[in-house]
Formats: C-alpha cells, sequence, structure tokens
C-alpha cells in the first residue's frame, strides 16, 4: 500500500500499478441523450436521444433554465434571457445528464482517470441508492447525502455534497484523477494535465459499496475514462519520460 499520490515518494505511474482501476459505464444508467461509445468508456452529450431499452436504473434527470443550483444568482423572472450574474440564460447550457459507473467500489484503494472537454461536468462517487426519475436534489449528484462530486468547467472547480457547494482553486484541467479508499473513508480529486495536484480531499465514513457517477452539461460535451499512463509523472508535479526497456 503506497498512500494517496501526494503524500507518496514513489512515481505516479509506480503508484497505478497498484492502485489503477479500469471503469465501464453503466449502459442501463445511462440517461438517453447520452451517448456511450469506445466500450462503454466514452459518453457525450447529444441533442437526439438514443432508444435505449426502458429500466428503472435510467436516469432521466435534467435541469431547468431558472432552477439550476450550479449558480447562486438564478435568472431575475421567469423568461429572462439573461442571469444576475450575466451569464446567459440558454436551454443548451444548463441541460445536465447522468450516468454511473457498471460495477461498485468497495475494498483496496483504487484510482481512475477522466478526461472531458466541452462545456461543463460532474465528476463523482455515489451510493447506488440515488434516485433515478425526476429533477430533484434526491437525483443530481452532490445534491444530496448519497453522493459526493466535484463540478469542472473552463474557469472553476466546486466540490458538492449534501447540498452544499464549496469552491476550489486549483489549475484548470481537462483530466481529472480520482482515488477512493473505501474502507478509510477517503476520497480525492486531482488535476494531471500537467503534473499532479491535489484539488480537493474528502475524510468520511462510506457506509455501502459507492459508484462512479459523472453528469455532462452542454450538447457536444464528453467524459472518457481512463486509467492513466503515458509520461511518468513524479508526485513533486515533474514529467519524466518513462525508462526505456534495457536489451
Amino acid at each position: 500500500y503506497l498512500g494517496e499520490p501526494y503524500s507518496s515518494s514513489v512515481s505516479v505511474e509506480e503508484w497505478k500499478q497498484v492502485h489503477s482501476k479500469a471503469l465501464i459505464l453503466d449502459v442501463n444508467s445511462t440517461h438517453p441523450n447520452l451517448h456511450l461509445s469506445e466500450g462503454n468508456r466514452t459518453a457525450t452529450m447529444k441533442t437526439e436521444p438514443k432508444n435505449y431499452p426502458a429500466h428503472p436504473d435510467r436516469f432521466d434527470h435534467w435541469q431547468q433554465v431558472g432552477i439550476h443550483r450550479r449558480w447562486k444568482n438564478i435568472c431575475p423572472h421567469k423568461g429572462s434571457s439573461t442571469r444576475q450574474d450575466s451569464r446567459p440564460c440558454s436551454s443548451a447550457l444548463f441541460l445536465l445528464f447522468q450516468v454511473l459507473g457498471r460495477e461498485s467500489i468497495t475494498g483496496n484503494p483504487c484510482y481512475w482517470e477522466v478526461d472531458w472537454n466541452g462545456t461543463e461536468i460532474d465528476i463523482a462517487v455515489t451510493y447506488r441508492g440515488i434516485r433515478r426519475k425526476g429533477n430533484g436534489n434526491e437525483c443530481s449528484l452532490g445534491w444530496n447525502d448519497k453522493s459526493w462530486s466535484l463540478y469542472c468547467s473552463d474557469s472553476k472547480y466546486s466540490f458538492v455534497h449534501n447540498n452544499k457547494s464549496t469552491d476550489i482553486a486549483g489549475p484548470v484541467s481537462s483530466r481529472i484523477g480520482v482515488y477512493l479508499d473505501h474502507a478509510a473513508g477517503t476520497l480525492a480529486f486531482y488535476s494531471v494535465s500537467n503534473g499532479i495536484k491535489l484539488l480537493h480531499r474528502v475524510q468520511t465514513t462510506f457506509t455501502e459499496p459507492l459508484y462512479p457517477a459523472f453528469s455532462v452539461w452542454g450538447f457536444g460535451t464528453t467524459i472518457q475514462l481512463k486509467t492513466g499512463g503515458g509520461k511518468n509523472r513524479h508526485l513533486g508535479g515533474k514529467e519524466q519520460e518513462s525508462p526505456r526497456n534495457k536489451d
């Protein structure tokens, strides 16, 4: 057991050999406007819904203009085209669709990464019992006591749990790492686009198995699940090429 990346003296690549976990998205939980590809490791938000079979686990959750909880200032009145913070009230911007990972996580510590591009995403873990139907807080990742979520955009991060959102400072990153030690009650998020930097760490008690979970915002926004690899990133942030194999 090598511990979390930011507290370990070994390289990330060595650390990943111990902790990396390959994830697959759960087709039965996927919102119809999320199209899966690449072996169900990629999800893209599209305007045209996909004809998935009916399933009780499938999310039909979405956020509507004017009730969006991601920003403190909501539209000043119904039908307004601008928000109090001058951000456009675009229906494309405020639609949210969700999907879970296929397998639960318990036991040994594990780590995975998520590449993303587009408008905004949530990277989360949740108990299986999160509500799948409707658009209340009980369905939305982070906005209930069943889920813990990192919100990512091109300008900010927020950590959300149990209807409380906390802004987080950190480098904007198109790749986010997630570390989970279920038994120890540790959850950590990292920026890993350029070296590795801790964004937020949670210490709690998890009482049920957890599932990776994702929210996707904005048509064309894509998430792709990774186990990591490539260059040998050392934990101080410096990247080095992986050693060559000797003859």
